[in-house]
């Protein structure tokens, strides 16, 4: 049996025929990035990744292949790779991506207030940058953390919260 068979946000997922088959939300970013809908899609786990940061923080995510072909995605394909995470509160498992996955560890995300989404589809500093553009002319272009804000949920537009957990300063070398 798979590791992700005893993981229990993945658990009572899978179709009882394919033991590896699961339901997974997959999108090709926002409403910010995209016109495109998010889809649920059939989708068959071959690999469980892992990502240690700085701090002793560790992220999982699985490594999935396509079984159907998207109905309305621009960029997927049937048989293509993605990444998924799972929540064992929310409906279904979720696309993510490598970009966003680098940054997550950084941010506290409140579920959304409406259908419970735990994930934002697009990386962080990037929906930071589209929705506060000034803000980088403000701190003289300078690396900032956002403490924190409010974000329109990609799948119902409810509202979520990002919390950043970041301490950017470097320590003072005096």
């Amino acid at each position: 049996m798979a590791i992700w068979h005893d993981d229990p946000d993945l658990k009572e997922r899978f179709y009882s025929e394919y033991p590896d088959d699961l339901l997974v939300l997959v999108h090709e970013g926002s409403f910010r990035f995209t016109n495109t809908k998010p889809e649920a899609i059939w989708s068959r786990i071959i690999a469980r990744m892992e990502w240690d940061f700085r701090g002793g923080e560790t992220i999982y995510a699985y490594k999935a292949i396509l079984l159907n072909q998207p109905q309305n995605l621009k960029t997927l394909k049937v048989g293509q790779e993605i990444l998924l995470v799972a929540h064992k509160a929310y409906q279904y498992p979720i696309r993510v991506t490598y970009d966003y996955l680098a940054e997550r560890h950084q941010y506290d995300i409140t579920p959304c207030n409406q259908c419970g989404l735990p994930e934002l589809f697009d990386p962080i500093p990037k929906l930071i940058e589209h929705t506060f553009p000034d803000m980088n002319k403000q701190m003289g272009n300078k690396e900032f953390a956002v403490p924190v804000f409010s974000s329109f949920c990609p799948v119902c537009r409810g509202v979520m919260i990002v919390s950043g957990k970041r301490a950017d300063t470097p320590e003072n070398p005096d």
